[in-house]
């Protein structure tokens, strides 16, 4: 695969543009770092057609794209066997086909893309606050504490990620605090223009019958709305999938995950 050149980024967006629910992620990076991140790397590969495969490394994850069936999987394979990471994101179907090469080294995980736009008002939205880069190290840390991160992310290498997206206005994080600590978070892991996702919802579980969680998860989806921005989360354990159905939110795409095994 060939490193992404300038001169062709506009083109890799209007490619992913037309699927933008099944590589959001990859989307939203590419529309706001551009070329800049010397954290962030894209690949691509073309055929007869145009654009075929998008591969992006961010830190230590890879997200992967392609519009067609008969997509490079041989190239791709060869960069994420060449520059291991802990996490390979993409469409099930090409997480499925990534998984069936290299078994041993990976767990899967699949789950599905939501759009949920409607919010609740709470009265514990009073108790919501705006996080700041100073807040990064102990969100990490509480994130970390998780069933649904602890596997995925490093605390000072998820540290270094917040505080990135807040920097680059790429994302955002709304905490509740209990007596100065921080006890529930979530925040926008991307979002540009008209489009956000959500991510990181997390609270302390010591705090886990005061609705904490519920509430900046409500209060993010408010804000969101107000702007104007489609809002979209990812849904990837059984519980998680089987709400979505329940509350009838529309699911957009199906997605999967590779998670290195330690």
């Amino acid at each position: 695969m060939k490193r992404l050149k300038e001169n062709k980024v506009d083109r890799v967006l209007d490619y992913l543009r037309i699927n933008v629910e099944s590589c959001i992620y990859l989307y939203i990076d590419l529309k706001t770092y551009r070329l800049r991140d010397e954290n962030i790397v894209f690949r691509i590969t073309e055929d007869s057609k145009g654009i075929n495969t998008v591969l992006m490394r961010y830190y230590d994850s890879y997200q992967i794209f392609s519009a067609y069936k008969d997509w490079d999987i041989d190239e791709a394979f060869d960069i994420i066997e060449a520059e291991p990471a802990t996490v390979i994101s993409g469409p099930e179907k090409m997480i499925e086909s990534l998984h069936k090469r290299n078994s041993d080294c990976f767990d899967p995980c699949y789950g599905i893309v939501i759009n949920d736009e409607t919010y609740r008002k709470l009265g514990l939205f009073s108790k919501v606050e705006s996080a700041t880069e100073d807040d990064a190290d102990e969100i990490a840390m509480l994130m970390c504490l998780d069933d649904e991160f602890k596997d995925v992310y490093k605390p000072d290498n998820l540290a270094e990620q917040l505080r990135s997206r807040m920097n680059a206005g790429f994302g955002r994080s709304f905490v509740i605090r209990d007596k100065g600590k921080i006890v529930s978070h979530v925040a926008t892991f991307a979002e540009v223009d008209d489009l956000a996702v959500i991510s990181g919802l997390v609270a302390d579980k010591t705090f886990k019958n005061t609705f904490y969680g519920l509430a900046v998860y409500e209060y993010i989806k408010m804000i969101l709305t107000k702007e104007g921005k489609n809002i979209y989360a990812l849904r990837y354990n059984d519980k998680m999938v089987k709400n979505a159905g329940l509350l009838k939110m529309h699911t957009c795409a199906n997605f999967g995950k590779l998670i290195r095994k330690t």
